[in-house]
């Protein structure tokens, strides 16, 4: 990490989302790692799946193709 402290990873695998109006996403790779307190997602590989992300007033905002 950042701070240079190194923690376990205690497993690898998929998260299921499923949004508000009824979309369904799926994310791979996740890395299960509860030493973390804070859930961490990288937006650069989202804009690179071709998906939109806009941070508003505490809500994340997920997009593809409009």
């Amino acid at each position: 990490m950042a701070n240079g402290v190194r923690v376990k990873v205690f497993g690898k695998g998929e998260v299921h989302l499923q949004f508000t109006l009824g979309k369904k996403f799926i994310l791979t790779c996740v890395l299960h790692v509860p030493d973390i307190v804070k859930n961490l997602i990288f937006v650069d590989i989202l804009n690179k799946k071709g998906i939109r992300v806009v941070l508003r007033s505490n809500n994340i905002i997920l997009s593809k193709n409009g």
